[in-house]
């Protein structure tokens, strides 16, 4: 549960209401958007088969429904049922089974819209000539004169002196053979090397 809450007596009034003994309580300091959440994982790892999570509002589960739902999967394979207080949700019950049924077919359709929308987004982007992903380390020039670099030096020191690895220099080198070869054409090059 959360300490950020305006009102943690009511959270922990309603954890003890459900059975839940107050030495058991995680108190979390972080948001339910956190990635790192310490209280909550330290919590996770004590859960054993035949236990239940029993948490005050379901965001404390995760950061997006399809979080929750990974969440409230992890618990299930591991045995162990989970209580919402605020909903009535009790994995342990086929009422609760149903409502967590429910809740995994929103985390996936969740998930499909986010794939859609990205999809949309990417050929959005593309159809007005955005790069896209991370801007190339080198431009044409600098891959051009790695290339005659490398017929008098080793690929260690040309990438050095570019201020990148030899994996990278070996990408930005075969990039630009691609279009020098017509296998690429200049226009899907990313701007960094045209």
């Amino acid at each position: 549960m959360s300490t950020d809450d305006q009102n943690v007596n009511l959270q922990v009034d309603a954890l003890c209401a459900a059975g839940v003994q107050r030495q058991h309580i995680f108190f979390e300091t972080m948001s339910g958007t956190a990635l790192e959440r310490p209280q909550f994982k330290a919590c996770m790892q004590t859960l054993e088969a035949g236990d239940a999570l029993v948490v005050y509002k379901i965001d404390r589960l995760g950061r997006s429904a399809l979080s929750v739902h990974q969440t409230a999967e992890d618990l299930r394979q591991r045995g162990v049922s989970l209580v919402v207080t605020t909903l009535g949700i009790d994995t342990a019950t086929p009422a609760g089974k149903l409502t967590y049924g429910i809740m995994a077919q929103m985390a996936e359709f969740e998930r499909d819209l986010i794939v859609e929308r990205t999809k949309a987004g990417l050929a959005a982007a593309r159809k007005r000539g955005r790069t896209l992903g991370r801007p190339n380390k080198l431009n044409r020039a600098q891959v051009e004169k790695a290339v005659e670099l490398l017929k008098t030096d080793t690929k260690g020191s040309v990438a050095g002196l570019f201020r990148v690895s030899v994996r990278t220099l070996n990408r930005e080198i075969v990039k630009l053979q691609a279009v020098a070869r017509g296998k690429m054409a200049l226009s899907e090059v990313p701007d960094a090397l045209s």
